[in-house]
């Protein structure tokens, strides 16, 4: 398609009022850059997603909240073995984490085991629970990292606690395993 077949159609309009319905700006930013497909096979091969979704929305049935923060530039800066992130950025990890263990709560529901192209879309996700469960028990809401995160750190927390609070031990070295 061409530039005057877009302007005719209104397909940036079209593009911007389905981008409105989003729940994040990467979800805007993958509409706004979608494109007409033009090969048969392509066409065919989205037809039952569309229809899945279309079925979705004329159902009762609630997507799970799919707000997915842009973390390509966090993901840059680990390619480094043993690089270190923050704990805001631990936790915008954590974001995607729990929206991937929504999406997967939602695609093993009774109500969306028809749905089979959004089930085959759906299946190499990996909710990596044991990591999302460690990132909860670890991280404050604002990122920072619990005093309670590991048993050692909470033990040094309480020394450090008690220290503070009795100035008398404060100047006697603890032993630490």
């Amino acid at each position: 398609m061409n530039q005057h077949t877009f302007t005719v159609l209104e397909y940036t309009q079209l593009l911007e009022l389905i981008a409105g319905h989003a729940q994040s700006k990467l979800g805007q930013e993958i509409i706004r850059a979608l494109r007409p497909k033009t090969e048969l096979k392509a066409i065919q091969a989205k037809r039952g997603l569309y229809a899945d979704m279309l079925a979705l929305h004329e159902s009762a049935t609630a997507l799970p909240p799919l707000h997915i923060e842009d973390i390509s530039e966090l993901l840059r800066v680990l390619a480094p073995q043993g690089a270190v992130i923050s704990g805001p950025e631990l936790l915008a990890c954590k974001s995607i984490l729990d929206t991937v263990f929504d999406v997967c709560q939602f695609i093993h529901r009774d109500d969306t085991q028809s749905l089979d192209s959004i089930q085959r879309l759906c299946q190499g996700l990996t909710p990596c629970s044991q990591l999302r469960d460690n990132l909860t028990r670890c991280l404050d809401t604002d990122g920072s990292v619990l005093d309670n995160a590991t048993p050692k750190l909470h033990d040094l927390t309480l020394d450090h606690r008690h220290r503070t609070a009795h100035p008398a031990v404060a100047g006697k070295p603890r032993q630490i395993s």
